[in-house]
C-alpha cells in the first residue's frame, strides 16, 4: 500500500510518513490538520451540527436544537432530513 503524504508542502506529513487521517480535497490528499485551510470542513471539530434555524418545515423560523429534536420534527411534519438519514459517503 502506498504511503499517504499531505499535499501541503509546509506540513511535516508531506515529507515524512506519519500515518493519521487524510482527506481528499480539490484533487489532492491533505492530513486532518491541513484539511481545514485547504477548503474542507474541520474534522471532529466538536461543534453541534444540529443547532440551527430553518424555515423549511413551516415557512416560519424553527430552531432545531439537536438530532433528537430533528427526529421529533420529522415525525411531527411528515418530512425527512437528508443529512440526518443518509450517510455522507453516499451523497
Amino acid at each position: 500500500m502506498e504511503e499517504m503524504r499531505c499535499a501541503n508542502q509546509n506540513c511535516i506529513k508531506s515529507s515524512e510518513h506519519r500515518g493519521g487521517r487524510f482527506r481528499f480535497l480539490n484533487g489532492r490528499w491533505y492530513c486532518a490538520d491541513c484539511a481545514e485551510w485547504a477548503g474542507g470542513a474541520v474534522m471532529n471539530s466538536g461543534k453541534n451540527l444540529w443547532d440551527y434555524t430553518t424555515t423549511h418545515l413551516t415557512g416560519q423560523p424553527v430552531h432545531v436544537r439537536s438530532l433528537a429534536h430533528m427526529r421529533q420534527l420529522e415525525k411531527q411534519h411528515g418530512v425527512s432530513c437528508h443529512a440526518a438519514n443518509y450517510d455522507s459517503r453516499n451523497w
